[in-house]
């Protein structure tokens, strides 16, 4: 049995894009992600599983703290990097 935790329709606003007038203005992103655990987490224990939080901050670093993106695959990418790098994220 796995267990996966998501979030879905997550609205940011960044200003990302392949041309300039689109990294000039910010406007809303809709981010949805899921993970899968690397274990089953343990009942009523938040520091066995994934706090939705976590989730979150991936996003927000990904758009609003690192520099603009051309390609939503970049972005895509730096998210994937992040949950690669918490040892409760099952591997790709």
């Amino acid at each position: 049995m796995t267990v996966t935790v998501g979030l879905e329709s997550y609205q940011v606003e960044a200003a990302h894009g392949a041309f300039d007038w689109e990294r000039e203005t910010p406007q809303p992103f809709v981010v949805s992600l899921w993970a899968r655990l690397e274990t089953l987490p343990k009942k009523g224990e938040l520091a066995t599983t994934l706090d939705y939080s976590e989730l979150q901050r991936w996003v927000d670093t990904a758009f609003l703290k690192m520099p603009a993106a051309h390609l939503m695959e970049q972005l895509a990418t730096r998210i994937i990097e992040m949950a690669e790098a918490n040892d409760m994220v099952a591997g790709l």
